[in-house]
């Protein structure tokens, strides 16, 4: 998921950044569609999490919050992600990923 959603930051980064700053300018109509979507896919998102922890592969955190922590780490990436840095999309999904799984405190 999170290597699909930053990997549209390489592809298609105009895009991403007129759906990410102009989405309150939408017609009323337009942005109540999108907003659907929106909640679908964070409702999707918390269910993939709510089923990790079923099967033990997630710490019992609040399911809601841990959805909003990886959309935002996805989602603020078209901000400062370049195609011509030092890490492709993949690269930068992997180590958010890999962050969001085992924290920053030292072990």
């Amino acid at each position: 998921m999170m290597r699909d959603v930053i990997g549209l930051m390489e592809s298609h980064p105009g895009h991403l950044r007129i759906f990410f700053e102009s989405y309150r300018a939408l017609p009323l109509d337009v942005r109540e569609s999108v907003s659907a979507q929106r909640s679908a896919y964070r409702r999707m998102v918390t269910d993939v999490l709510v089923a990790g922890q079923k099967e033990g592969e997630f710490a019992d955190v609040d399911p809601e919050m841990a959805a909003i922590a990886v959309l935002s780490l996805m989602n603020w990436t078209y901000q400062w992600f370049r195609r011509s840095g030092p890490l492709t999309a993949e690269e930068v999904a992997d180590r958010l990923w890999q962050m969001l799984l085992n924290g920053i405190a030292p072990r």
